[in-house]
């Protein structure tokens, strides 16, 4: 340290880092922890990714159905918060979630030209209250390909659900029409 001679010098040592337990408080040892779980979070963020492609239903009035059943994540982290036997997504650690479904549909293969629509509607179930619904449509004419696009930001705790149901009406058509359905999740940040 420099000095002049309008200032003193003032030493400056540190007191040593208290040793076990018995040193630290609550509220430092409760920070301590937050930081270590941020440290850790930074290297493994929590990420999903499934994607289904299969002939879905069309109607002539909404008959909404669960999708995704079946679908095997490309992208898991971490492990164990898809469910492939009902198309659950559950929260393994709390914080802001971003879901991303897509339902691209193609062409129909006997077109009518007529108009159709597609729906998405998703539904978070938290682990206590009551479920929020979201809904988003998309139209268009039969001859073309069309696709569905529903954007969720949403907070979650651990312990919470997301599902995603779709439904294609059809002005004059029923059956099937080849149809890929896509989720990607990602937590955005802690709460």
């Amino acid at each position: 340290m420099t000095t002049s001679n309008r200032s003193l010098p003032v030493p400056y040592s540190p007191a040593p880092p208290p040793a076990g337990e018995q040193g630290l408080s609550r509220a430092v040892w409760d920070e301590l922890y937050s930081i270590q779980q941020a440290l850790i979070e930074l290297d493994k963020p929590t990420a999903m990714s499934v994607r289904t492609r299969l002939d879905f239903g069309v109607t002539t009035a909404a008959s909404w159905q669960r999708i995704l059943v079946g679908g095997t994540p490309s992208l898991e982290r971490p492990g164990g918060v898809w469910d492939s036997t009902t198309g659950t997504y559950t929260c393994a650690q709390e914080g802001y979630y971003q879901f991303i479904c897509t339902a691209g549909i193609w062409s129909f293969t006997t077109p009518a030209t007529k108009e159709y629509f597609a729906g998405l509607r998703g539904t978070l179930t938290p682990s206590s209250g009551a479920p929020r619904i979201e809904y988003a449509f998309d139209g268009g004419i039969d001859s073309v390909p069309l696709t569905c696009l529903m954007v969720l930001f949403v907070q979650m705790r651990k312990g919470d659900q997301v599902f995603f149901d779709a439904t294609i009406v059809h002005a004059t058509k029923t059956g099937t029409v080849d149809t890929t359905f896509t989720l990607q999740v990602v937590r955005t940040s802690s709460l």
